[in-house]
């Protein structure tokens, strides 16, 4: 019975931790694409 709550215990800790590994992938992600997407912008509104 203990070792059943301990496995799902490390098993949640787990998913916790994928689930904030995603999330933050996600960001860096998405702060990339705007940074990106800044720079062109910027670098257009330099050509006009």
């Amino acid at each position: 019975m203990m070792t059943d709550l301990m496995f799902v215990a490390a098993l949640g800790q787990l998913t916790i931790q994928l689930l904030t590994l995603c999330f933050g992938a996600m960001l860096i992600l998405a702060g990339a694409l705007l940074l990106t997407r800044w720079m062109a912008s910027a670098s257009a509104d330099l050509e006009d």
